[in-house]
């Protein structure tokens, strides 16, 4: 499916420097190609601590735009074959949703991501 943007300006201005706003200006940034992208963002607010996960197109997004490869991980991602639901169900305590065998996610370090998408 052909994807469409709507874009009539060549500029647009991306407001966050966290896992949203990094991941949105390489997504514009990589297929809107004719598209100038800025990120705005405060240095001074530091990234989420914590580690995050993805979905499961930002992993193809990151090998096409960037060159990610797991060899070097620049970001320090793990595989993510699925999600594991805890507390969740009625018959059983946990329950694990695979994804297909020919897709995968990343969990990563934001601030690690941060960095690599902003020297991108």
């Amino acid at each position: 499916m052909e994807k469409k943007f709507f874009f009539k300006e060549k500029e647009v201005a991306v407001v966050g420097g966290g896992n949203a706003g990094c991941i949105t200006a390489l997504y514009l940034s990589w297929f809107k190609r004719d598209l100038e992208v800025e990120l705005i963002y405060n240095p001074d607010i530091p990234c989420e601590r914590v580690g995050q996960a993805t979905v499961l197109d930002p992993p193809k997004l990151l090998w096409a735009a960037t060159g990610f490869n797991w060899y070097n991980n620049p970001i320090h991602a793990t595989v993510k074959s699925g999600i594991l639901y805890e507390g969740w169900g009625k018959k059983n305590d946990e329950v694990f949703q695979p994804f297909g065998a020919n897709t995968m996610s990343i969990h990563y370090f934001p601030l690690y991501i941060h960095y690599y998408i902003l020297n991108s």
